[in-house]
């Protein structure tokens, strides 16, 4: 019996893993760090703020080729997973540690969030879905995107709620870890690297089997040629 193809599933799941590991680690940052650096106990002034933004906008950029490596040896679920215990780790830490002083707050925000944000970010999503789609990629990656802004849109709400009327900014760090948590059970559960670990081929336009040679033959002789250029590679 032919499976049934799980791309789409795959597509939602990545969506997903994008809005949690990519976005909501700044999301959360943005509304927990200014209610931090009015902390009595902490009393962090602008400058010591924009060094961690400053930083944590560096690191989304320049793990960039260390990150892709990663990935083309170990295959994006793996960056996922990665994505989710790091980030699991750096919210607490966060939590506990980010208000101590202004070199642990760059480094666990600036360095570490941002790292981890970014192995489970863009890189790893569009690896996914050039993986599963090819004729429908474009449709896969709109639908990848748009579920992550959509998701997004709640981020705010779920952070300040955390947080509470007392702007408790701890829990918003802890939330970080909290939305990494339930990343790591959806990168476990649902995601696939390519299509060929669940036995089918990208698009499920075509069975895997001692006929699939055959049908490939079949279904190109079949479509009309096309005026755009693509490799399987």
């Amino acid at each position: 019996m032919e499976k049934k193809f799980i791309g789409w599933r795959v597509v939602v799941a990545t969506g997903l893993l994008y809005a949690l590991l990519g976005n909501f680690g700044l999301a959360a940052a943005q509304l927990a760090i200014p209610a931090m650096a009015v902390d009595p106990s902490v009393a962090m002034n602008r400058s010591m703020i924009g060094l961690g933004f400053t930083v944590f906008i560096l690191m989304q950029g320049l793990p960039g080729p260390l990150i892709g490596k990663f990935i083309a040896k170990y295959g994006a679920r793996k960056a996922f997973i990665a994505s989710s215990l790091l980030i699991i780790a750096t919210g607490v830490l966060m939590g506990l540690f980010a208000g101590a002083s202004t070199v642990a707050y760059v480094v666990l925000f600036g360095v570490l969030l941002s790292f981890s944000c970014t192995l489970g970010g863009q890189i790893a999503t569009q690896t996914t879905v050039g993986s599963w789609f090819v004729q429908k990629r474009g449709l896969a990656m709109a639908v990848t995107m748009g579920l992550g802004g959509l998701v997004a849109f709640a981020f705010p709400l779920v952070t300040n709620a955390a947080m509470g009327e007392a702007g408790n900014w701890h829990n918003g760090f802890y939330l970080i870890s909290a939305m990494a948590v339930v990343a790591l059970i959806i990168a476990f559960a649902l995601m696939k690297d390519k299509p060929e670990d669940a036995g089918q081929v990208p698009d499920g336009a075509l069975p895997v089997g001692a006929e699939a040679g055959a049908t490939v033959r079949q279904a190109k002789s079949e479509q009309p040629a096309s005026k755009v250029y693509k490799t399987t590679q």
